[in-house]
């Protein structure tokens, strides 16, 4: 099998492999939110008098399913951020998956190459869950700090393309460290003859041997 048909062979499983997992949201979308939740809230911290919830949202959205609430009694403050699963958490994972599963890596490999960009992209989860609260909290003297938080938090959960960035770099790393070095398909070719190396060396050899039989 040549590169390129190798190229288009990952390109197709990926393909189908990442349409097929985002088809399975309509069944578990809703238990896989109130999952999404209920990790939020397991990490939800507060500052100061500050407390934070994960709450779903009541009102018909399609595009956002959790509420975080930002509480703060003390100063009377309220905030709400809306936020969605599958944008924030179930894309990011079943695109990663798809690349790894359409990834010619050795099967005794493989297992553990997927566990490694599982236990990856949700360590890539829970800083997106972690970052919305704090970027949403101000502390007096924190200017230049929650910029940066601001400015970090739109780049991995507030852009489109934010969702697909990092798990492309989780991907990249796995692939190296467990499919590397990969055995490419026979794409050099004899000089002479123009055949793949194992052909020309097979041909060589019967030469030889033709050579030896006509001198005796």
């Amino acid at each position: 099998m040549g590169l390129h048909k190798t190229a288009f062979r990952f390109f197709g499983v990926f393909m189908v492999g990442f349409v097929t997992l985002l088809a399975t949201w309509a069944i578990w979308g809703s238990a896989y939110g109130t999952l999404f939740r209920g990790a939020g809230d397991a990490m939800a911290f507060g500052s100061g008098s500050w407390t934070v919830k994960y709450l779903q949202k009541r009102d018909e959205d399609p595009n956002h399913d959790t509420q975080v609430l930002l509480l703060n009694p003390n100063k009377h403050l309220k905030r709400s951020v809306s936020l969605s699963s599958r944008r924030m958490a179930y894309m990011p994972t079943v695109f990663l998956l798809a690349l790894i599963i359409a990834t010619p890596i050795p099967r005794p490999r493989k297992p553990i190459a997927i566990l490694w960009c599982f236990v990856g992209v949700h360590l890539y989860i829970a800083s997106r869950l972690a970052l919305v609260p704090a970027t949403y909290i101000t502390e007096p003297g924190a200017e230049s700090e929650q910029t940066f938080l601001t400015t970090l938090n739109w780049v991995l959960s507030g852009s489109y393309a934010g969702w697909a960035l990092v798990p492309l770099v989780i991907w990249l790393l796995v692939t190296l460290t467990y499919a590397w070095p990969l055995t490419l398909p026979e794409t050099a070719t004899c000089v002479s003859t123009g055949d793949p190396p194992t052909v020309a060396l097979v041909k060589k050899e019967k030469r030889k041997v033709r050579r030896r039989t006509n001198r005796v």
